[in-house]
């Protein structure tokens, strides 16, 4: 069992920072969507089927400290609930320069049939790698 993958790392540039000098939280967004992408091709290995895919349809973050120009910063993320269509990912972004907790993030994806237009299951397969990746 993993229980968690690294799923990001990358820099807050000045670029990202808003007048207070805080990076601006469309950025955590596309940083938490990067891991979620990550942690998507992680746990389906044989994605080549053209009509699935996967949609997120719930998000929800808590920013726990302030991010500034300049910090590291580095995802970790797990999986939290597996359902018959859907994954829920617990994403855990740090600073890496003091270890602190920057923000966490609870994501659910559902698999999706992409000419049906609706959710899909799993599947054996994306359930075993989910399962490894499973943090209660």
């Amino acid at each position: 069992m993993i229980d968690e993958i690294d799923s990001f790392i990358g820099v807050a540039q000045l670029w990202m920072c808003d007048e207070f000098g805080h990076m601006n939280r469309r950025f955590y967004a596309a940083m938490f969507d990067d891991a979620t992408l990550v942690v998507l091709r992680f746990l389906d290995v044989d994605d080549r089927q053209d009509s699935l895919g996967w949609a997120d349809v719930r998000t929800e973050t808590d920013f726990r400290a302030e991010v500034t120009a300049g910090t590291i910063l580095k995802i970790r993320s797990s999986v939290t609930k597996i359902g018959r269509s859907s994954v829920t990912i617990r994403h855990v972004m740090t600073n890496s320069s003091n270890g602190e907790t920057a923000a966490v993030e609870s994501c659910v994806s559902v698999r999706f049939n992409l000419q049906r237009r609706e959710s899909s299951e799993l599947g054996a397969a994306i359930v075993t790698r989910a399962e490894l990746l499973f943090a209660a």
